[in-house]
């Protein structure tokens, strides 16, 4: 591993790791509160379509050149995958399941804690699979623009210097990271779906 295939693991990892910890419990709350739900529909459905790649001019202004603005791409990829898979889940989750924690008395947060979050735990997944294979995508595509390291930047690099060769190793890269991220999630798959 080369220090340009570190940073961009760091990135894809920190905006992934980033859009978890919004998306997970935000959309635990949607789906759990319909109220909430449709308060923010207006505003995930005006958001979600637009492309991550759009916000590379809003990345630089704010954040300038370098790691952040790569990382904030990275998230505005993932993000809304992983908030959908995860409303989804919340959504599908037995109502008999609810309905008896309910009738003994569980609270709303032992019954998210006891039944929706294990019920909902699968959709995470598939989320953080479809995630992981758009932080890729974002990672090449913010590192080519808006940024001074990573495969990005040396596919990039490579490609004004007329070298297909550190091209074609670049992409042959990024295509291994990715098969070994998605390998990991299907393993993660397997074990969680019975």
């Amino acid at each position: 591993l080369d220090l340009n295939t570190i940073d961009s693991l760091f990135k894809v990892f920190g905006g992934l790791i980033l859009a978890s910890i919004v998306a997970i419990p935000l959309g635990v709350l949607l789906g759990w509160y319909k109220t909430l739900e449709d308060l923010c529909s207006f505003v995930i459905s005006i958001l979600r379509p637009i492309p991550p790649i759009a916000w590379i001019p809003f990345s630089i202004l704010w954040f300038g050149i370098g790691t952040v603005p790569a990382i904030f791409i990275i998230f505005m990829g993932c993000v809304f995958p992983i908030l959908v898979y995860t409303l989804d889940g919340v959504k599908r989750t037995d109502k008999v399941l609810i309905e008896s924690a309910q009738t003994l008395g569980a609270s709303d947060g032992k019954v998210i804690s006891r039944v929706v979050l294990p019920s909902v735990f699968p959709y995470v997944v598939s989320g953080l699979k479809v995630g992981v294979g758009i932080a890729l995508m974002c990672t090449i595509s913010a590192e080519m623009i808006g940024s001074s390291s990573g495969l990005g930047y040396m596919i990039l690099q490579a490609t004004s210097r007329f070298d297909p060769g550190t091209t074609v190793v670049g992409m042959i890269v990024i295509g291994l990271i990715g098969l070994i991220l998605d390998y990991i999630f299907g393993l993660a798959q397997k074990r969680i779906f019975w």
